[in-house]
């Protein structure tokens, strides 16, 4: 049965799987389970935590048969189980180890929390609570791997599939307990952070501690946590592309050179922003809606404008010409003795050298 985080921590199903492929959100969500209810049932002596590295399963068993010694309910929990799998091919399960008993007649004394990082099983969990799609997700069940099969089937679950860059923006603004953050801000955040949940939630974290007192995140505060400039970063490097401004690209370049090492970072952001406008330019002839097409390629609406007349200073060719200067520039700064600054004021010379025609 497919449920939401809220709904598992009413019912208390005595088996929970967390799973998918955001290994940050079923971290937490794992996390938060065995928090909340060891609260709720009074379970701190009467909780055992195991970590797929390193376990016997016949040990973490035998923990879920055990009744609880002083609170209302054991709880026992295995992180990341995909582990067990690959740490040893002497460890192996079938349909006569304990597992697969335990799953299909558990303790409803215990609540047992799996949770692994699985790839494959995307929006499995919303097709099971769809009457339309439950046939296709129990074929899906059928055929996975054992003893997921078993436990897609028995378990109560709880799934994270991949987030997407687009959702990134709204992921944030759900994670600041109520605080506004400007726009410039959100996108100061995804341009210098690496994009998985994690390292962004760490930012969010101190800017949350940074910020405290305050009802609003701006582009400043960002600078400040992130720990660069506000004006040359590459966010103002991408927009001063986007004019065609070389005397600006060649300033904000120098200056973020000069302060740390970026080049890997400027040709991922790059490569990123010239795609979003040449998928913006085939969108858009074809009468493509604004709010909606900002939505499906990840763009704040505040700077869809923006992009927009970008991507009329650059002709589908010269996007093509640009990708193909962006990986040779990629390529010369791993393999070449060529100095970064020159490797990278070249790329720049020659991104802004191409026409919109």
């Amino acid at each position: 049965m497919a449920l939401s985080i809220e709904n598992i921590l009413k019912k208390a199903p005595p088996v929970i799987f967390i799973y998918g492929e955001e290994e940050f959100l079923i971290s937490s969500a794992f996390n938060q389970m065995v928090e909340e209810f060891v609260k709720k049932f009074n379970s701190s002596n009467d909780l055992d935590i195991y970590d797929s590295d390193n376990i016997d399963l016949y040990s973490v068993i035998d923990s879920c048969f055990s009744f609880p010694f002083l609170g209302e309910k054991r709880i026992v929990g295995i992180k990341n189980f995909e582990k067990y799998f690959s740490a040893s091919r002497s460890k192996k399960i079938d349909e006569k180890h304990p597992l697969v008993k335990y799953l299909i007649s558990p303790n409803f004394s215990t609540i047992f929390i799996i949770s692994a990082y699985i790839e494959g099983y995307g929006g499995l969990a919303k097709e099971l609570s769809n009457a339309k799609t439950k046939d296709k997700a129990l074929k899906k069940i059928q055929s996975a791997k054992f003893p997921y099969n078993i436990i897609f089937e028995k378990a109560a679950l709880l799934e994270f599939p991949k987030f997407y860059e687009k959702q990134i923006s709204s992921w944030i603004k759900s994670q600041l307990n109520g605080k506004e953050i400007s726009p410039e801000a959100i996108e100061l955040i995804m341009h210098q952070t690496n994009p998985n949940l994690r390292d962004i939630n760490n930012e969010l974290q101190k800017l949350l501690l940074f910020t405290e007192g305050k009802n609003e995140i701006n582009e400043d505060d960002v600078a400040t946590i992130v720990g660069i400039s506000k004006e040359f970063n590459v966010f103002q490097l991408q927009k001063a592309i986007g004019k065609k401004d070389l005397s600006e690209s060649l300033k904000i370049l120098k200056n973020m050179l000069r302060s740390e090492r970026q080049e890997i970072l400027i040709i991922t952001m790059l490569a990123r922003y010239f795609t979003i406008l040449w998928q913006l330019q085939e969108e858009i002839s074809q009468g493509a809606d604004k709010s909606k097409l900002a939505s499906k390629l990840g763009i704040n609406i505040y700077f869809f404008d923006e992009y927009l007349q970008s991507s009329k200073n650059y002709s589908e060719q010269s996007i093509n010409n640009i990708f193909n200067y962006l990986y040779q520039a990629d390529k010369e700064l791993k393999t070449s003795s060529v100095v970064s600054l020159i490797i990278m004021e070249r790329l720049i010379i020659q991104i802004l050298s191409e026409d919109g025609n």
